[in-house]
């Protein structure tokens, strides 16, 4: 059983850098995000493939932004539960999330890739564009490293 963190601090600096290098490496915003919200608590990130599909508003469909699931699964693999019973530490994560999620839509107003994006990740017509577009790179590094400060933010408030 992998014993989870109960007081641990996440770097909001440290996010912010994690998640950057990740992007630049050319992980997706969601696998960028799992792996520096569990790097910036000084552990060891999960295998980043957990995340992989959420890239691109959860599966390419342009739904919610994958900086933003990608943040979850980080919060969840260091804070979440390991048995049901365990209802504080689910709580104190669902919490967590939901801090994340207020916060990303308070500075951005939405929680949606297509809206923050300008693509309907769901038309495969698109992902040319998409990947090229010098624009829309710059505001995806934005909103990554808004989710990053906000995850940290969000750990800290628990």
């Amino acid at each position: 059983m992998t014993t989870r963190l109960k007081n641990v601090e996440l770097d909001p600096a440290k996010a912010v850098a994690a998640a950057e290098r990740l992007h630049e490496l050319g992980y997706n915003c969601a696998e960028s995000l799992c792996g520096a919200v569990v790097t910036a608590a000084g552990q060891e990130p999960p295998p980043l493939r957990l995340a992989s599909a959420f890239g691109g508003g959860m599966g390419r469909t342009g739904e919610v932004c994958g900086v933003l699931t990608g943040a979850l699964i980080g919060l969840g693999w260091l804070f979440g539960r390991d048995r049901p019973e365990d209802k504080e530490s689910y709580a104190r994560v669902a919490a967590m999330g939901r801090r994340l999620l207020d916060g990303f839509r308070a500075q951005h107003g939405t929680l949606d890739c297509s809206t923050l994006t300008g693509y309907d990740l769901s038309d495969p017509a698109v992902l040319a564009d998409f990947a090229a577009d010098g624009e829309r790179r710059r505001k995806c590094a934005e909103f990554i490293r808004s989710a990053a400060r906000l995850a940290a933010a969000a750990a800290q408030d628990a």
